[in-house]
């Protein structure tokens, strides 16, 4: 138990977590870049979503997939704009999400480092909290998805450490409290959680009159809330919902009706909780609410020495409450990221201090049982992580074949032609056509359809009939059957090794028939451009 006191120069601690955390980085673009010829790629379709509203704000001053019209199809007011404003620098470059990820996986290892320096931690211990940190996020793979999650991370962990410094000195919020929580909801509405948690803790911290600890919470969250609020009424006056389509779709909050709530009352906030989650993702934060509390039993006499680290853990576990009764816990890994990136410092640093002394020697044997049975906790955290590397590199090269090349072929032939599709990033950021999105993140009639459960193949019908859809890209198995066979299969599009897109198979389909001649042939001419493993199949026309 006596590893940390080995002697490691601090002067080392950051080149070498930078290091660490850049060699993937460096290696998976690299494998990606060489399969696809200098193409950027990323392992979801979503960071093209992301571009391709942040090109639409930049060059025709709409929020949108298209340039045509409004729609909320991010999770983020910020990440948005901030493409968007360098892309009027640089133009529509596909390497920016990447550039901004790796920029803010570098601030995001400073501060913690700085953090982790200014609690009394050796060099190694520093380190070794970096190593912890960079791996279990995993913060590599999270700067090639793209996404606006290393940011997420970076402003939760910069709010939820400056928050409880605060509260432990006894002292009034400084302003950058503030500014943490406005970036905190601007960059992700996850943000919200954090936010009410800081917010029930200003409420019961007995260090002032419940008058001014009412007015601090207040302060603290209309203040923080401001960008939700503000892209909220702008949405609205655009006719769109409040909260983006890509939050009302995805996420797991009840209706807000009689039963939905009483159901969510009586059977859904505690289910979450303890029901084994079907996604590896939702187990790894199930156990945070089991490690948590089990880091400050074990380190209760430390806490004394790290006071912050107290307020901290109170701030994380409703946290992760929040986020397992309301929010998704899917398979894509990214979305528990930043309870995962702002639990681990505190917990190093409390490890830090506090095994050296955790038994007597002579409970050698009770030491090691007792490191085993955190082990097994954290196992879920760990094949998180490693599926999470396991990702990158093959989910980026998917995309590639499947995303990339739909994009494409839809810019080379229909630049302009309504376009009805599943997955709408990579299409809608290579062309500038008035597109449906069957799945209504970028949609707001289908994402209405979706939330009033009237989302049947006769109102997908009618509304490809409305927007003029001349054509559909899609996965098969996303849509009944009653659908498709209104319309002309052309052709299908299947990759190997899938690991990243919803299905290995792509479907194009003529949904106005006077039209399949033309598109087949189209397919057909496009098909040298493909990569050599993607198998095109084509089908008689009816």
């Amino acid at each position: 138990m006596d590893a940390f006191q080995w002697k490691f120069s601090t002067r080392w601690v950051l080149p070498v977590a930078l290091i660490v955390f850049l060699l993937p980085v460096i290696s998976t673009e690299y494998n990606v870049l060489s399969f696809t010829h200098g193409v950027f790629s990323y392992p979801f379709d979503d960071t093209f979503i992301h571009l391709a509203i942040a090109k639409n704000i930049a060059f025709h001053g709409i929020w949108g997939i298209s340039p045509y019209e409004f729609s909320s199809a991010s999770s983020s007011v910020l990440y948005p704009l901030l493409l968007a404003g360098c892309m009027k620098l640089f133009g529509p470059l596909t390497a920016l999400p990447l550039i901004i990820n790796v920029l803010a996986g570098i601030m995001l290892i400073v501060v913690v480092q700085k953090w982790l320096s200014k609690q009394g931690l050796s060099g190694l211990a520093q380190l070794l909290g970096l190593l912890t940190l960079i791996i279990l996020i995993p913060l590599p793979a999270l700067v090639v998805f793209g996404m606006e999650h290393t940011l997420q991370i970076l402003f939760d962990f910069l709010f939820i450490y400056t928050f409880a410094a605060a509260l432990e000195d006894k002292r009034p919020l400084p302003w950058s409290v503030y500014l943490y929580g406005v970036l905190v909801m601007a960059i992700r509405y996850e943000g919200m959680f954090i936010i009410a948690g800081a917010c029930l803790l200003l409420i019961f911290k007995p260090h002032y009159s419940l008058a001014r600890r009412l007015i601090s919470a207040a302060k603290l969250g209309l203040l923080s809330f401001l960008p939700i609020l503000i892209f909220g009424l702008y949405a609205m006056s655009k006719g769109s919902y409040f909260f983006p389509n890509s939050v009302l779709v995805k996420s797991v909050a009840p209706p807000l009706t009689p039963e939905g709530i009483i159901r969510w009352l009586t059977y859904d906030i505690y289910t979450r909780l303890y029901y084994a989650h079907p996604t590896i993702g939702g187990l790894a934060i199930q156990r945070l609410l089991i490690i948590i509390p089990l880091v400050w039993l074990a380190s209760s006499k430390t806490l004394g020495n790290i006071p912050v680290g107290r307020t901290i853990l109170l701030l994380l576990i409703p946290t992760i409450l929040f986020h397992l009764w309301f929010a998704n816990t899917s398979i894509l890994f990214r979305y528990e990221a930043y309870l995962i990136g702002c639990s681990i410092p505190v917990i190093c640093a409390l490890a830090a201090k506090y095994l050296p002394n955790f038994l007597p020697e002579k409970w050698v044997l009770t030491q090691w049982v007792a490191l085993f049975v955190v082990f097994l906790l954290f196992i879920p955290v760990l094949l998180r992580a490693q599926a999470a590397f396991e990702l990158t590199t093959q989910g980026s090269i998917n995309i590639y074949e499947q995303q990339y090349q739909m994009g494409q072929f839809v810019k080379k032939y229909y630049p302009n032609t309504p376009i009805a599709m599943g997955d709408i990033g990579a299409i809608s950021f290579y062309s500038a056509g008035h597109n449906l999105d069957l799945e209504g993140l970028g949609n707001l009639d289908v994402a209405r359809s979706r939330k009033n459960h009237y989302w049947t193949p006769d109102f997908l019908y009618s509304i490809s009939k409305r927007d003029s859809v001349r054509f559909a890209i899609v996965f098969d198995r996303s849509y009944p059957w009653q659908l498709l066979t209104r319309w002309q299969k052309i052709a299908t599009w299947q990759i190997p090794n899938n690991v990243a897109c919803y299905s290995d198979l792509v479907s194009f389909y003529a949904v106005d028939s006077t039209y399949s001649p033309g598109l087949k042939e189209n397919l057909k001419d496009f098909q040298p451009l493909l990569p050599g493993d993607v198998i095109a199949q084509y089908f008689e026309l009816k």
